[in-house]
């Protein structure tokens, strides 16, 4: 989202953002010139239905005294506030579905509510597949801004893989998977591991990979150097992803990535790529793809030219924004969908 303001043509449009309170994100945007308030909405449950008019009230107070055009949301519970104040207003409101996990009731209302949907992937748009009779659904992928990704020359050292995993600490994630997969490897391997969430979980993995080389580091905002300094990035994760940024970092850096067999995942890497892809959980078909690159590290820089392609040709955020601002015209020039 934050990349999508960024690149805004702001001669055409002017992004008004609304975030839950002050933070890093705020602050981000507002270096951008781009005006910022906060709005947070609460849950949808009969306990907060005092909090939801006065959410539902400030929302339509701020579209009007900003004379908003279009309303483009980030997740489903703005979603449905957004939806419902732009039925009242007669504004246009799209939501930007950015995971495959699916709460039927709430999509099956936010159908309703909603003109138009922008999935990260065509694997999310499933959660729509039973219900999307008027095509409200386009598929536009995240991006990266590709000149700040830069595909490094390493020097690897024959007897050692360096691995590495960037994310959440989350049980989804399948980080347990990952470490099983060093453990049988049975090689000389240090396993990076970069990420915040669940603290209980780290303290898990942290005992799980006791005996193995493994570092745990801290979320920071900026990741590259750390990226570029593994051999390979893995991304074991069991279910959730809609399209990780980590995949589309990793193909701009023309690094190596091995992901689970998730549909989200099979999409990113297409079928170039999928000899680095492993069925969910199955710790042993890691291990024999990181053993194979273990005794091949040839593969890394055979493969980094057509990796940082496929970035170029699918994840570059300046055209994908531009694919966006076509969504936003034919949305509120048109007063019905498909576009």
């Amino acid at each position: 989202m934050y990349m999508l303001v960024k690149h805004l043509d702001k001669y055409r449009y002017t992004p008004f953002v609304a975030t839950p309170g002050e933070g890093e994100l705020a602050d981000e945007i507002r270096k951008l010139g781009v005006n910022v308030f906060a709005l947070s909405f609460p849950r949808i449950r009969p306990l907060n239905i005092f909090k939801i008019i006065i959410a539902l009230t400030r929302l339509v107070k701020n579209i009007r005294t900003y004379n908003i055009d279009l309303i483009h949301t980030d997740a489903p519970r703005e979603a449905l506030f957004a939806g419902i104040a732009g039925k009242l207003l007669r504004v246009p409101v799209i939501c930007h579905l950015r995971v495959s996990d699916s709460n039927i009731w709430l999509d099956k209302i936010l159908y309703r509510f909603v003109d138009c949907f922008i999935a990260v992937s065509h694997a999310v748009t499933h959660r729509f597949s039973d219900i999307d009779n008027k095509n409200k659904i386009h598929v536009i992928y995240n991006g990266v801004e590709l000149d700040k990704f830069i595909v490094l020359a390493v020097e690897r050292p024959a007897s050692c893989l360096k691995v590495g995993y960037f994310g959440r600490i989350d049980k989804r994630k399948g980080i347990d998977v990952l470490i099983n997969a060093i453990k049988l490897l049975k090689k000389n391997v240090e396993l990076f591991i970069m990420g915040d969430g669940d603290d209980e979980h780290r303290e898990e993995l942290e005992r799980m990979a006791e005996g193995t080389r493994t570092v745990f580091e801290s979320y920071k905002q900026n990741i590259l150097a750390d990226m570029s300094s593994v051999d390979v990035i893995v991304l074991p994760s069991y279910y959730g992803e809609g399209l990780s940024r980590v995949i589309i970092e990793s193909f701009a850096l023309g690094k190596v990535i091995i992901v689970s067999d998730l549909p989200e995942n099979l999409e990113a890497l297409g079928e170039q790529f999928q000899e680095f892809v492993f069925p969910v959980g199955v710790s042993y078909k890691l291990m024999e793809i990181l053993k194979n690159i273990s005794a091949n590290k040839s593969i890394l820089d055979e493969r980094k030219d057509d990796l940082r392609s496929r970035a170029e040709k699918y994840f570059d955020i300046r055209r994908n924004t531009r694919q966006i601002e076509n969504v936003y015209d034919r949305l509120v020039t048109s007063n019905s969908f498909p576009l």
